[in-house]
């Protein structure tokens, strides 16, 4: 039989196409997981995560896009895959190009403690990951084929170690990592930066990176690393940097770059050999420098209006890119993969295995009223038993997720509860939810603060002696504090008072601390903190973020807190003049 290319075509295409598929558009408003079972999921409009709302993704799904649609992460996105079973974003065109879909998209409000991709392959988009003001972490993952840039930071400062970023851009006009913007500090080590249509890194507008190491960036078409106005990034050290068509760095900038310990490749190599053992060889190296022009590098040499690139100490030798990572990757993982992903994985596991049959729900309501009675003073309740309602407890009434009431169950039968009406905002009636009355834990008098800098202000208890150091906080009144609209906008929105340590007079760091029990496994728990100055939070030991001055920072805190004794530890850090805003403002709701 003879097979027509449109015959051959037919075939190709039922092979690829999934026997089953999960349609996703729109947005994601709770905490939900993403099954190999499911997958693979066809996004066929953009999909965001809505603010402290989590997305995990299991090993081995794939998340195909139906069109120019972008994934936004306005709150977190877990997506750890293994090397046998990589989670993959890419086309859903039978033949896919580059550009076929728009991008992942971490925006500002993301939360960068929750965010991470792991074994991931990302392809075939505009901008295969693009960081607005906002910092995930990417480990061992390919990002390849995509039209612009692989990795655009604006801003940001994500952890990029051990990907593969190649073959991205098209007709030299795209990168494979794009860095813009003054607070764009991103640590990119043990990465391949190869074969990209322009740039390896395009570097403009920013400050100096945190760390930029152990890299092989090769055969980009046109150039390995580009500076280009105003940088302050003015170190590269400890990479291989080699075979790029133009230039291994281009510094169209008028500062100088420091480029010790790098690889330039044999030709390089061999004539910085020359320049060794010449007889013209001096022991200042900027004098010597100033005689020579490499000619895979591009700096003051060929415009005298730019700055030089300092290439003291070169390697001879290859970096064996994949030892070095070897010998440090345990103290990497440590440092900056993210804390408590398996506790949280397990949560949405336990989930969606206990709410398969009432998805409609958020797993915190615990039944809803069937019948009110005694002119609106009784309710009768239908629950099940998993949902651990019990006498005497005190529960909210929501209607269309906002509280309406309160009631408090007198006699449990065996579907359903006696309460008791405490308080009603509307008449209940058929339908109404029951939730937990929330916990909350607001700044107040039973704050302890203290001076006294020493690390264990953040620890899970104090001993005695360390015990007095620490008093009682000082609740503010605005005349003291002098808030800020932020800090009275806070006020406004929660019971939180201003705290203050009476002692804290001028610059310096102040501790507080607050112990507090939940007593039920929370479904979710909000953190709010705002100070006059910058701070730094930590739950349970645990770092937790921190907030800029006058800023509300937010964080989902569920999975760290105890069903016994937690505490919370905040330093604020004093640094300017003591006649400004002072004081603490933090509201946890605990649901």
């Amino acid at each position: 039989m003879k097979i027509t290319p449109l015959f051959l075509l037919l075939i190709l295409s039922l092979k690829i196409l999934p026997s089953y598929s999960t349609d996703i558009h729109g947005e994601i408003g709770e905490d939900t997981l993403w099954t190999e079972d499911n997958s693979p999921y066809i996004v066929n409009d953009t999909v965001t995560i809505t603010e402290l709302t989590s997305l995990v993704i299991e090993a081995g799904v794939q998340v195909r896009f139906a069109g120019r649609y972008r994934l936004v992460i306005n709150g977190a996105l877990i997506a750890i895959g293994n090397a046998d079973k990589p989670i993959v974003f890419t086309s859903n065109a039978i033949i896919p190009a580059k550009g076929d879909w728009e991008e992942i998209y971490f925006a500002d409000s993301s939360q960068d403690e929750f965010s991470l991709l792991e074994h991931c392959i990302v392809e075939y988009a505009q901008v295969g990951i693009r960081c607005r003001d906002a910092s995930p972490k990417i480990f061992d993952s390919i990002v390849r084929d995509n039209l612009r840039y692989g990795i655009r930071c604006e801003d940001s400062s994500p952890i990029l170690i051990h990907n593969i970023i190649f073959e991205n851009g098209e007709a030299n006009q795209g990168a494979g990592i794009s860095l813009y913007g003054p607070n764009t500090k991103p640590v990119i080590s043990y990465n391949i930066i190869s074969n990209n249509q322009g740039v390896g890194i395009f570097a403009r507008y920013m400050t100096a990176p945190e760390t930029v190491n152990f890299n092989t960036i090769v055969n980009n078409s046109t150039h390995g690393i580009y500076y280009i106005d105003g940088n302050q990034w003015r170190e590269i050290a400890n990479n291989n940097l080699y075979g790029n068509s133009q230039y291994d760095i281009y510094n169209r900038q008028s500062t100088d770059v420091s480029a010790p310990n790098n690889y330039w490749g044999l030709d390089t190599t061999i004539a910085l050999t020359k320049m060794k053992t010449s007889s013209a060889f001096a022991d200042d190296l900027n004098r010597r420098q100033k005689d020579i022009n490499l000619t895979r590098l591009y700096d003051y040499f060929d415009q005298d209006r730019f700055g030089r690139i300092i290439y003291d100490n070169w390697r001879p030798e290859y970096i064996d890119i994949e030892r070095e990572y070897s010998n440090r990757k345990p103290e990497l993982t440590a440092l900056y993969r993210l804390r408590n992903v398996p506790d949280k994985i397990g949560m949405f596991h336990r989930r969606t295995k206990s709410h398969r049959t009432s998805s409609n729900y958020s797993q915190r309501l615990r039944g809803y009223i069937v019948y009110v009675y005694l002119d609106g003073d009784k309710a009768l309740i239908d629950y099940n038993k998993s949902d651990n309602i019990a006498t005497g407890t005190i529960y909210e009434v929501q209607r269309d997720g906002v509280k309406i009431g309160k009631i408090k169950v007198t006699k449990l039968d065996e579907k359903t509860a006696e309460a008791t009406v405490i308080e009603a905002q509307k008449s209940f009636q058929r339908g109404d939810r029951i939730t937990f009355e929330p916990i909350v834990v607001h700044s107040n008098e039973l704050w302890l603060t203290s001076m006294w800098e020493k690390d264990n202000w953040k620890s899970y208890r104090l001993s005695a002696s360390e015990r007095r150091y620490w008093e009682s906080s000082e609740i503010l009144k605005d005349s003291e504090a002098k808030p800020t609209e932020a800090m009275k906008g806070f006020m406004k929105s929660s019971n939180a008072k201003i705290i203050w340590n009476h002692s804290a007079i001028g610059r310096g760091k102040v501790y507080f601390r607050r112990n507090f029990e939940v007593g039920r496994e929370p479904s979710e728990a909000i953190l709010r903190v705002i100070a006059a100055n910058p701070c730094e939070i930590y739950l349970n030991e645990q770092w937790i973020g921190n907030a800029k001055s006058n800023e509300i920072a937010k964080f989902n805190v569920t999975t760290q807190l105890t069903l016994k004794v937690n505490v919370i530890a905040i330093m604020v850090d004093r640094n300017t003049a003591s006649n400004t805003s002072v004081g603490l403002l933090c509201e946890l709701v605990i649901r």
